[in-house]
């Protein structure tokens, strides 16, 4: 339901600027959404509040990957795939202790702005394509009822065309230099993670 109702409002919001303001004279301006709304209904305040929307969304989505790639280095650590320290937990909240060790660090990172967020946001959107994959690839091996098996093709589909659209020059949104040079920075930082553990 969560993505039903997720998928809708992006939707809406597509079809709320494309009836408010012709595309053509939103082209090449920066948040062409909320000059859209600033357009159709002669006011500043919803342009405050379209911004104020999406912070929160930027928030919700940095706190949600937070979460989850500091519990993905834990179970990475507990196995000894990656260095053991990362599978340490802080013993008042029993959360993984080794992503938040160095808050300035990471404070650090959010001020780095487009030329470095950009390049890691893309190769990051590739790589999650490429574990839904392996997630459904996964599945489809271990599930043998073909009803389940028509979906798991499915998603197995979705994710390959997701990670061609980032590799494929031919593609509009491929990978620009910048995102080829950190996603091979990624694999060496991956690659002496898992030789020193």
């Amino acid at each position: 339901m969560a993505v039903l109702v997720g998928a809708g409002f992006y939707v809406l919001a597509v079809a709320a600027v494309a009836y408010v303001a012709p595309w053509q004279g939103l082209i090449g301006k920066r948040f062409a959404t909320a000059i859209a709304f600033e357009q159709a209904l002669g006011a500043q305040w919803p342009v405050r509040l379209i911004v104020v929307m999406a912070l929160f969304g930027l928030l919700q989505c940095f706190n949600g990957n937070f979460v989850a790639s500091s519990r993905l280095l834990f179970a990475y650590g507990r196995r000894r795939t990656i260095p053991r320290a990362s599978a340490k937990f802080t013993k008042k909240f029993l959360t993984p202790a080794w992503p938040f060790s160095d808050y300035r660090r990471n404070a650090r990172g959010l001020l780095l702005g487009d030329a470095l967020l950009v390049p890691v946001t893309e190769v990051g959107s590739m790589a999650s394509a490429l574990g839904w994959f392996a997630a459904c690839l996964s599945f489809w091996i271990v599930e043998k009822r073909a009803s389940v098996r028509i979906v798991t093709g499915m998603g197995m589909a979705v994710s390959l065309l997701l990670f061609l659209m980032k590799v494929l020059p031919a593609v509009p949104g491929h990978f620009a230099p910048a995102e080829w040079i950190a996603f091979g920075v990624w694999l060496g930082l991956g690659f002496v993670l898992r030789v020193r553990s």
